[in-house]
């Protein structure tokens, strides 16, 4: 029998109006949860799942589309994670999950990307993780939430620029299956 672990819900940003930004961040969002993962904390990015659905199924809109499967899922989560990125202070939809998680009373964590690195022989990319509690003094704030985990983490790797360098050379090795619309 398995034993129960406790699960994640891993909030970020997302909605941009260029889509290769979009791409991008489901793809920073991706690396995380797997990071998390990799350490033995049961991550359920939103994100990640959505993503590629919405691309191969052809769903329009943003957080207004998933609102009601997010907040279910969030229920359902025994804590929930900021992560750490270019757009949590924009995003209405993480402002609204993290409003929610808070009612809940669901324990917050700051997550952070340190580093991505490698293509391994089986095409694998990997990212560091670190994730720290939130006081609850700071909880309600994405704002403080970033400056808790800015504080502790010397480099935090969220920079578009550092991101798309790093995610041109991995993808470039790194052939995903194609989406429905060809991409």
């Amino acid at each position: 029998m398995l034993a129960a672990q406790p699960i994640m819900y891993l909030g970020s940003a997302y909605m941009h109006e260029d889509p290769e930004v979009r791409d991008q961040r489901a793809f920073i969002v991706t690396l995380a949860a797997g990071g998390l993962i990799s350490q033995g904390v049961a991550a359920f990015s939103p994100i990640a799942h959505s993503h590629p659905v919405a691309k191969t199924s052809k769903l329009e809109g943003g957080f207004e589309t998933w609102r009601n499967f997010d907040l279910t899922m969030i229920r359902w989560m025994d804590m929930f994670g900021v992560l750490i990125m270019d757009g949590i202070e924009d995003s209405r939809g993480l402002a609204e999950e993290l409003r929610f998680a808070n009612r809940l009373e669901k324990p917050v964590w700051g997550c952070a990307i340190t580093s991505v690195y490698g293509v391994d022989a089986n095409q694998q990319i990997r990212a560091s993780v670190v994730r720290f509690p939130i006081p609850a003094e700071v909880s309600s704030s994405i704002s403080l939430i970033r400056a808790h985990v800015e504080s502790k983490v010397p480099h935090i790797q969220t920079d578009p620029g550092e991101v798309s360098r790093t995610y041109a050379e991995l993808t470039a090795r790194y052939t995903p299956l194609p989406y429905a619309d060809g991409r």
